[in-house]
């Protein structure tokens, strides 16, 4: 599985992040650094895509409405 860089920093914040999880709010503005601001759902989309690669393993990502996680299924 490739991820593109965007994609590969976004796995690694939800990674880094742990049991406390991380924000669309947080990330966009941690990873959006010097680019134009993109509104949260932005975020949401790019996981629903790493979810799609990540289907073929026992990883997946998730949120609790508020927060995403990085979990095994």
């Amino acid at each position: 599985m490739r991820l593109t860089p965007l994609k590969a920093e976004i796995v690694d914040k939800i990674k880094a992040a742990g049991d406390i999880g991380v924000s669309s709010i947080e990330m966009v503005h941690d990873l959006y650094r010097d680019r134009h601001l993109v509104n949260p759902t932005t975020i949401k989309a790019h996981v629903c895509q790493i979810n799609d690669l990540l289907a073929a393993t026992n990883w997946r990502i998730c949120s609790d409405g508020r927060r995403w996680f990085l979990r095994r299924s």
